[in-house]
C-alpha cells in the first residue's frame, strides 16, 4: 500500500532529523488528524476504525497530495487542500495527481481491508530490507 511506503519514508526523515539535528519537510501534517493517517499509527487498530480512517482521511488526502505532502484536515474533519506554490508550478500537477483525480475508494468492508493489511504486513518487506544479490553476468564463465 502506498500509505505504508509514505510512512516508512516519514520515519526515515524523522530518524535523520534526530541524528543530524536538521529540520526537513514532512509528508504528513503535524496535526493529530495528519498523524492519524500514518500506517504505523492505524494498522493495528480495530478494522472498523481502520476502514473509516482510510475512507475518510487517507484516501482523500492521497488524492490531493501535492509537492510531496499530504493535506491536513480542519476541526470539522474537512480536507484543507495545499495551496499552489508559484515558485514550484510544475510540481503541483504531477502525473500521480492527474491519475488519482478521479480515483474511488472501492474496498467494500472493514473485513476486506483488514485482510489486505494483514496480507501486506506478512509478505511485503520494506525496500531497505530487500537483499541485493550479484548478477551471474558479473562473473566470467570458465
Amino acid at each position: 500500500m502506498f500509505i505504508r511506503s509514505l510512512d516508512e519514508k516519514e520515519l526515515a526523515t524523522e530518524d535523520f532529523e534526530n541524528m543530524a539535528g536538521e529540520k526537513m519537510e514532512h509528508i504528513f501534517p503535524a496535526s493529530a488528524a495528519g498523524q492519524s493517517m500514518r500506517w504505523s499509527r492505524f494498522k493495528d487498530k480495530d478494522s472498523r476504525e481502520i476502514f473509516l480512517t482510510m475512507q475518510q482521511r487517507v484516501f482523500p488526502a492521497i488524492k490531493k497530495m501535492k509537492y510531496g505532502r499530504l493535506p491536513d484536515f480542519d476541526a470539522n474533519g474537512e480536507l484543507v487542500e495545499i495551496a499552489d506554490d508559484p515558485t514550484r508550478p510544475d510540481e503541483g500537477n504531477t502525473a500521480f495527481a492527474r491519475y488519482m483525480d478521479d480515483a474511488m475508494f472501492l474496498i467494500p468492508t472493514p473485513q476486506v481491508l483488514q485482510k489486505i493489511i494483514t496480507g501486506s504486513e506478512s509478505w511485503v518487506p520494506p525496500l531497505w530490507a530487500l537483499p541485493v544479490l550479484p548478477s551471474p553476468r558479473w562473473f566470467p564463465s570458465f
